[in-house]
């Protein structure tokens, strides 16, 4: 296994964009933050999940603002990924800490993989 660098220095240059496209489409700051903290930090797994938690909410709060002022979403369906969201978050947030830090990067890496195929399967079908 080669040694990794660490290239956090330019994790700022690279949120960046990643805001941007948040704030427009409110997808990526998970999977993109993800793949740029695995890629470019020596970070565990568990510390990529929780750094890239911490900025999805920092962005997700100023994004929520600007629409909830602009009243661009529905109520009911809010409440009700909310709920499903907060649930998954509790379960996965106790499951990460336990599996270990290579399986859980692997598992990431896969369903990063997955996510990023179905945007490209529906970009090219719409």
């Amino acid at each position: 296994m080669r040694p990794s660098r660490d290239r956090s220095k330019l994790i700022g240059a690279i949120m960046l964009p990643i805001g941007a496209e948040v704030g427009f489409s409110s997808s990526g700051a998970g999977a993109l933050g993800t793949v740029a903290l695995l890629g470019m930090t020596d970070l565990t797994a568990a510390q990529v999940v929780g750094t890239d938690l911490a900025f999805g909410l920092a962005i997700a709060l100023v994004g929520t603002g600007v629409h909830m002022i602009g009243d661009h979403y529905p109520g009911d369906l809010l409440l009700k990924m909310a709920l499903g969201g907060v649930v998954g978050g509790i379960v996965g947030t106790g499951a990460a800490p336990k599996i270990p830090n290579r399986n859980l990067r692997f598992a990431l890496s896969i369903w990063l993989a997955v996510i990023g195929l179905q945007f490209c399967y529906k970009a090219a079908t719409q």
